[in-house]
């Protein structure tokens, strides 16, 4: 059999009460009669089994369901502000914490960068295409503008016509590009430094709230910091990745399986952190 490595001590510690005990029920399997029945070995694999599901998924076990989560999704990452299910999953971190406060958790963002700086070229470009139908543009979002940029189409006619004048204007063609690439070639430069940016304007919002809010302390709760020259760039879903600690054991909940891309760093170090409205285009 292939050896595991067990996160022993924080799946001991996550198993033990208030009290200091642990109460399992191991459903133990086999034949007593067998000649290698040994109640030492079933048990022991039983157990294992308990620990490494209890440290993999530590926020499901204590919930007492299969609803926990093993990262936190980043649905929109042309926003920085998060939505109700994210905070829901940031409570239930911060009171996983005060129950166990010897147990530390790490956030980190992985974004695919490719797919958030092409949505943020997009949204861009809708966005630009919105102040002008409203004749102003240089207003101010607000947040029922947001929503009314985030409902235009992709596919609208409105749209592609506004794309096809941008590029004109710039003297180059449209011809046999989709909204997607006519979005990148306007708003691309600017969506690299957007993207660093609404990163950046996350980490502080998600710190501020677990430490101000939440009165989690930053050595029990910490989030480690989006730098774009040691950026993580993966391929699928735009997330923050958890990882636990206790006593010096680590474990990750979400193991990566992108590679890391050689893509150049985006935006520069020191950059201001923004609200959700793109910037002007010059």
């Amino acid at each position: 059999d292939p050896v595991v490595k067990l996160p022993l001590k924080l799946g001991v510690y996550v198993l033990t009460d208030k009290t200091g005990h642990i109460d399992l029920d191991l459903p133990v399997k086999g034949r007593i009669d067998d000649p290698e029945f040994s109640y030492r070995k079933i048990i022991f694999k039983a157990l294992g089994n308990v620990l490494l599901k209890v440290a993999t998924a530590p926020f499901s076990f204590l919930k007492g369901d299969k609803e926990g989560f093993s990262a936190i999704a980043i649905n929109e990452p042309h926003k920085a502000t998060f939505n109700a299910e994210q905070y829901a999953s940031f409570d239930e971190i911060a009171a996983t914490l005060k129950e166990k406060p010897e147990m530390k958790v790490t956030l980190a963002q992985h974004l695919d960068r490719t797919a958030a700086e092409r949505d943020m070229a997009l949204y861009s470009l809708k966005a630009a295409y919105y102040k002008q139908d409203l004749g102003d543009s240089t207003m101010r979002l607000e947040m029922i503008d947001y929503d009314h940029i985030n409902s235009i189409k992709n596919g609208s006619s409105e749209l592609t016509e506004f794309a096809n004048s941008q590029l004109t204007t710039r003297g180059l063609s449209s011809k046999g590009m989709s909204i997607e690439e006519k979005a990148t070639t306007l708003y691309g430069e600017q969506a690299k430094v957007l993207v660093e940016r609404m990163a950046r304007t996350r980490d502080r919002i998600l710190g501020e709230y677990m430490h101000t809010k939440q009165q989690v302390s930053p050595e029990q709760f910490r989030i480690t910091p989006y730098a774009p020259d040691s950026l993580t760039a993966t391929k699928g879903r735009h997330r923050y990745a958890i990882s636990m600690e206790m006593d010096g054991e680590q474990i990750a909940l979400e193991e990566p399986t992108e590679e890391p891309t050689n893509d150049a760093p985006i935006g520069e170090e020191g950059s201001t952190p923004v609200t959700n409205e793109p910037a002007q285009e010059s």
